[in-house]
């Protein structure tokens, strides 16, 4: 029997508070190299700090050195407890590809200049799992400009057919990171270690160690059974990558059980730990947990009754608050995907909510959770939506199919 109390997540969710609201912004400037001189032909992209998606493709400069862009940009951002415009950065590569910049441009000011330097680059050999070269899997570059967060550049770079990577130019001297692309984010068999993205010196190639990539993707196979031990048809087993991003782009993993409880789970493409959700074909039970596809194991998943959380919400003074927001959301699993027109009754539809579930405290500050999945583990947390205090997020609760009652969150 699994056991699932493991005591690292490796899913965790971030909550950045986005206004839904956006506007067209239209950023002008003119990007000129070390002399001060116009570069014609450079090709400039624009990103925020919202992380709303900008331009997929480039615009160039013209003969002096000017551009136009407009992105769809976020209204505001969630920073330091109030919605604020996003920064802006622009980034700039000249036409001969070896040279580039960075400028973070503030708030409301539309109009940048852009002094391009002598970059470095990165290089990386992209295998398959057989040892082969691996043609069109891509990075990306996220640059991390003065200090401030990363930015997420829609300029993307695949190895070749001889399974070279070759990732730049990148601003000499700038903090940044490489993330994989979609696809390669999901097949990597392993990372490349931080010390290797340290800032590039001036004219730098960096060789950074093969990438080995597993295409097929991993499998688990295993069955589900019952409290009683009873193999169970008709089960379907969900699976989410270690990383949230990773979902947003196609149904997570899914298989069904068969007439003797059995399963296998393929196309998992994450590196490490994978999270699992198997649920009855009635929805009345389900459990969830990390499991490792590299261990070759039998899995066993017994199913359980759905777990119920109840607490209370108080003030610093001990005073019960009501009508306060308290949620508890899977730190482990991170299945977001609902095709279009799911019932209520989907089975999709089900984990996603028994992941995520968000409640109001009553008058007396108390408050009850329902339908939450055996054997994950949760985060609790509570949000006072008219005068926007938090309270302190319950972390690693660990759901053993019995109800946790008296769970206490105190308003700051």
């Amino acid at each position: 029997m699994v056991r699932w109390t493991l005591p690292v997540a490796l899913v965790l969710t971030v909550l950045l508070p986005l206004s839904v609201l956006a506007e067209p912004v239209t950023i002008t400037g003119t990007v000129v190299d070390a002399d001060g001189e116009p570069v014609e032909g450079a090709r400039v992209w624009v990103m925020d700090s919202s992380c709303v998606q900008s331009p997929t493709t480039p615009v160039v400069t013209n003969e002096g050195g000017w551009f136009s862009i407009t992105p769809t940009i976020s209204s505001q951002v969630f920073s330091e407890g109030e919605l604020v415009p996003p920064d802006i950065a622009v980034y700039a590569q000249s036409p001969d590809e070896q040279r580039a910049a960075v400028q973070v441009v503030p708030p409301n000011v539309t109009e940048v200049t852009v002094t391009l330097g002598e970059a470095g680059f990165l290089e990386a050999r992209v295998q398959d799992q057989d040892g082969g070269p691996a043609a069109g899997v891509e990075a990306i570059l996220m640059p991390r400009p003065e200090g401030k967060r990363s930015y997420d550049t829609p300029a993307r770079f695949a190895s070749d057919e001889s399974g070279l990577l070759r990732i730049g130019p990148i601003p000499a001297g700038m903090d940044f990171w490489i993330r994989s692309g979609w696809l390669a984010e999901r097949v990597l068999l392993h990372k490349w270690p931080e010390q290797q993205m340290t800032p590039l010196a001036v004219g730098e190639t960096r060789e950074l160690l093969t990438m080995r990539v597993n295409m097929a993707g991993r499998s688990i196979e295993g069955i589900v059974v019952d409290a009683n031990g009873d193999t169970v048809a008709g089960a379907t087993v969900m699976s989410s990558e270690t990383t949230t991003h990773s979902v947003k782009s196609s149904s997570p993993p899914e298989a069904r059980t068969d007439g003797e409880g059995r399963f296998e789970l393929s196309g998992l493409k994450s590196t490490g730990l994978v999270g699992v959700v198997a649920i009855a074909d009635d929805a009345t039970t389900a459990c969830g947990g990390m499991l490792d596809p590299e261990l070759g194991l039998h899995e066993i998943l017994q199913l359980n009754p759905f777990v119920v959380l109840t607490g209370v919400v108080t003030d610093a003074e001990g005073q019960p608050c009501a009508d306060v927001l308290v949620g508890a959301s899977s730190t482990e699993v991170s299945i977001h995907h609902r095709p279009e027109g799911a019932t209520p009754e989907d089975i999709r539809n089900q984990v996603a909510k028994a992941l995520r579930v968000v409640v109001k405290s009553d008058e007396n500050g108390h408050w009850r959770i329902e339908r939450l999945i055996s054997g994950l583990e949760y985060r609790v947390w509570a949000h006072e939506r008219d005068g926007g205090r938090w309270g302190e997020p319950i972390e690693n609760v660990v759901l053993t199919g019995l109800d946790a009652n008296d769970i206490a969150i105190v308003i700051k």
